[in-house]
């Protein structure tokens, strides 16, 4: 199992396409496709003692070892004075030329719209970036008819991506598993120190790129945060929050949901993400059987689409993006867990918002 790795193509050729376009290929966390892990991010502590009969909780992975801090960020705002002209110059960067029109988003945003030779694309924002690409405006009814395995979608992808100027920073291509189009398409993850930045919901990630029948890329949608770090701050190690969630400790500042198998839509969920000046409640966990297969670090950001990171003064709480140890697995029935635990010591959160 895969725990706090990152993966890369084993063939010769996929190899070379890796070192080459600096390509990571991850498993899904939790979900469909695997392949061995070759690198890791993270040193792992030696594997914990086997649980105990009667608790709800068993471990098929090892639990990083680090790292011993990470930084804490704040999503900046959009930039208002996004105009026509600008959505133009995005549209050119994709190759699309063509009459700018706009309507009011869902957020109350301006979205631009540029098509031309058959492409298509919508821009709401270069800063942080955010546009969705049609390469032939129609649609997506369903899969094409002809479907190319994870390895050439991700190549796909990352060279169209690099070929336009869209991968500037760290990055992990994982599977969409669990997406709506996980069968043809990929999703593109950010990367920061020691952990990605989390999905918060696995059907639309945040980048996300769908090949059509020919292995070109047929659409891409794309969003990315503009954030600003607040310093580093220590975290607690993953084998306290195991100890926690196996043993007596009320397990605070944390939450979790349960996941359809099939769907990858949440089932239940309970608890909440640690926000300062909250008084935190202990998480009530009531369930039979959970077997945990992957430990990492991740970040969370509250998910903005649909309304403006905005609307929220500059020191809003909510708008922190904070790590957190992510602990992912399967219920015997078969529907996936997934944990969120405060990775930060108390008072962290707090003393990051006081950064101006």
């Amino acid at each position: 199992m895969l725990v706090a790795t990152v993966l890369r193509l084993e063939s010769a050729a996929a190899i070379a396409f890796g070192l080459a376009l600096g390509l990571s290929a991850c498993s899904d966390p939790g979900r469909g496709q695997t392949s061995s892990p070759s690198t890791e991010i993270a040193e792992v502590a030696a594997q914990p003692p086997p649980t105990t009969p009667g608790q709800p909780f068993s471990l098929r992975a090892e639990l990083p070892a680090g790292p011993a801090q990470a930084p804490i960020y704040r999503q900046l705002p959009i930039d208002t004075s996004f105009d026509a002209d600008r959505a133009s110059k995005v549209a050119a960067q994709l190759g699309v030329t063509g009459e700018v029109s706009s309507y009011i988003g869902e957020g109350g945003e301006t979205v631009y719209e540029v098509s031309g030779g058959g492409s298509q694309i919508f821009v709401s924002s270069d800063s942080p970036l955010v546009f969705s690409y049609s390469a032939n405006g129609e649609p997506i009814a369903g899969p094409p008819s002809t479907l190319f395995p994870f390895e050439e979608r991700a190549r796909s992808a990352t060279e169209f991506l690099q070929a336009h100027h869209l991968l500037d920073f760290q990055f992990l291509v994982e599977p969409a598993t669990g997406s709506n189009f996980d069968s043809f398409s990929v999703r593109i993850a950010t990367l920061l120190p020691g952990g990605r930045l989390y999905e918060n919901d696995g059907r639309t990630p945040r980048i996300w790129v769908v090949i059509d029948e020919t292995a070109s890329v047929w659409h891409v949608f794309y969003q990315t945060l503009n954030l600003r770090s607040l310093g580093e701050y220590p975290l607690r190690p993953a084998a306290t929050i195991w100890e926690d969630l196996t043993g007596n400790t009320p397990l605070y500042g944390a939450s979790y949901r349960i996941i359809d198998q099939t769907t990858g839509e949440t089932l239940s969920t309970r608890g909440r993400s640690p926000l300062p000046g909250e008084s935190e409640v202990p998480v009530e966990i009531s369930l039979d059987r959970v077997t945990v297969e992957q430990v990492e670090l991740v970040y969370f950001a509250s998910d903005f689409r649909g309304h403006s990171v905005n609307a929220f003064p500059a020191d809003s709480p909510v708008r922190l993006v904070q790590p957190m140890w992510r602990f992912a697995g399967h219920l015997d029935d078969g529907n996936e867990f997934e944990l969120l635990a405060r990775a930060v010591e108390v008072g962290a959160l707090e003393a990051a918002l006081e950064v101006p």
